[in-house]
């Protein structure tokens, strides 16, 4: 039984455990399953607890939560003697939905730079131990604007697109490998 969460969906939580139903109950198991409750970050706290089952060969497994806030907003500003003035603003939605997924929004934006970034990682990809990491961003870099000898006049342009693809092996030790493609124009 899983109880406290009231955002996260049940799945979220059960895939993290090392205790399954209908097997052999494990003290080792259920510390590693409170271990990567925990490691997910939707959680301030997580408390597994046994209890006496219908049968005398059987118990219960109580999964006890207490969510954490799942959303962070940062907004900065600076100055620097290259970019002159400097913003930058970042959103991140841990816990999307209560899917587990993780959505960030980044912008940075100077006298010469315009940066966007979106991105959405996915834990457990179509309910596998495969993950997924994709985004896209774009940049514009415009030189036009610096009063030095040491640019031209001129705009550097990119936008792209990357996905990523990683396969759990352990609890610890994942590969992964990704694709990535650039668009890059330069006008001047």
């Amino acid at each position: 039984n899983v109880t406290g969460n009231t955002k996260t969906r049940d799945e979220v939580i059960r895939r993290e455990m090392r205790i399954y139903e209908g097997e052999l109950y494990s003290y080792t198991g259920q510390k590693k399953s409170e271990s990567l409750i925990k490691r997910t970050g939707f959680y301030d706290e997580v408390t597994i607890t046994v209890k006496e089952g219908s049968r005398d060969d059987l118990v219960r497994v109580i999964v006890k939560v207490k969510e954490r806030k799942s959303g962070t907003f940062n907004i900065g500003a600076g100055f620097s003697s290259f970019e002159s003035f400097v913003f930058n603003a970042r959103i991140d939605q841990n816990n999307f939905l209560g899917y587990g997924q993780t959505i960030s929004l980044i912008s940075q934006f100077s006298a010469i730079r315009q940066e966007v970034n979106l991105s959405l990682f996915e834990p457990y990809f179509l309910d596998y131990d495969v993950f997924m990491n994709t985004g896209f961003y774009f940049v514009k870099f415009d030189y036009s604007s610096l009063d030095s000898v040491y640019y031209a006049n001129y705009e550097d342009n990119r936008l792209g697109y990357s996905l990523i693809f990683g396969y759990w092996f352990t609890d610890n030790i994942s590969l992964s490998g990704g694709y990535r493609i650039d668009k890059v124009w330069l006008k001047g």
